[in-house]
């Protein structure tokens, strides 16, 4: 447990460094080892908060959102040693960021209105690219293949956006999910499904015809959570109020609950490392749970 002031934190785990992304204060890094120990702080600049990011191979990619517009954007770390980041490089993107997948050469970056792409070729001068209005809330964002979904809160629907052309992306249609919970955030993918999660519920969408998402399901769950994390056929849901909670997806269009931890605090956010999902609790700290 290490006790750190926190309205709200992301959380990855990469060997054995902690990164842990938290509004107003940065991205901190933690060796975990033994006994967390903080190794680093990249701090918040000129009333700047942090989002999204995502980690490929020995790339962090960190999204950041300011006040001062020419301080929004995509940072890139060379993380090859975990324990010490090296910042490499930085792109403006128009609009406050919130969310980034990064597939090959691309980093899809979502924002308070549009989908961004930017070309991460260069990981030292990332250069902007184009965007794409999705008419309101863009937050998270999934890619596969010549596709980008992404989650609108402002009017809870999953927006398909073809990007085929990097300099030319077009928003091919806009799926409505349920205008009863509200907030879409987290995207995350199994197999041909996304689990599109909103507070209180979690729609179950079929991607087999990528330019054409289904809804197949509907999965309500317990508990206000924004979060939903996959490994393999188990996803982890951490609940504010209610603990955390696992459920079985051998079936991907019937989760089942198998089980529920109440942990203290409220449950924001959490990374899975081998049979550990390390949880991020607000005042409570940091919960190491054995799920094994």
């Amino acid at each position: 447990r290490y006790p750190y002031p926190a309205f709200n934190a992301e959380l990855a785990i990469v060997e054995n460094a902690l990164y842990v992304v938290i509004l107003d204060k940065g991205l901190l890094v933690f060796d975990v080892t033994a006994s967390p120990t903080l190794l680093n702080v990249f701090p918040t600049v000129s009333g700047c908060y942090f989002y999204g990011f995502d980690i490929v191979g020995n790339y962090f990619y960190l999204t950041h959102a300011s006040v001062m517009n020419s301080l929004s954007g995509l940072e890139v770390f060379d993380i090859s040693n975990p324990m010490s980041p090296v910042s490499l490089g930085f792109v403006n993107v128009p609009m406050l960021p919130n969310n980034v997948d990064v597939q090959g050469d691309y980093a899809y970056v979502t924002d308070e209105w549009n989908l961004n792409i930017v070309s991460i070729a260069n990981k030292t001068s990332p250069q902007w690219l184009s965007s794409v209005s999705c008419n309101g809330d863009a937050w998270d964002v999934e890619v596969s293949g010549s596709y980008a979904y992404v989650s609108n809160r402002a009017d809870t629907s999953l927006i398909v956006v073809n990007v085929t052309n990097p300099l030319a992306p077009s928003l091919m249609s806009r799926l409505k999910l349920d205008p009863g919970d509200f907030w879409p955030t987290r995207i995350e993918r199994l197999d041909h499904y996304l689990y599109v999660k909103g507070n209180t519920n979690c729609k179950i969408v079929d991607i087999t015809v990528e330019s054409a998402p289904e809804i197949v399901g509907s999965w309500s769950i317990s508990g206000m959570t924004q979060n939903l994390h996959l490994s393999s056929s188990i996803a982890y849901g951490p609940h504010w109020y209610e603990g955390l909670a696992v459920y079985d997806l051998a079936d991907p269009l019937l989760p089942v609950e198998t089980w529920r931890l109440e942990t203290p605090g409220m449950g924001y956010d959490l990374a899975m490392i081998g049979s550990y999902a390390v949880e991020a609790n607000g005042v409570a700290g940091i919960q190491v749970i054995d799920v094994s």
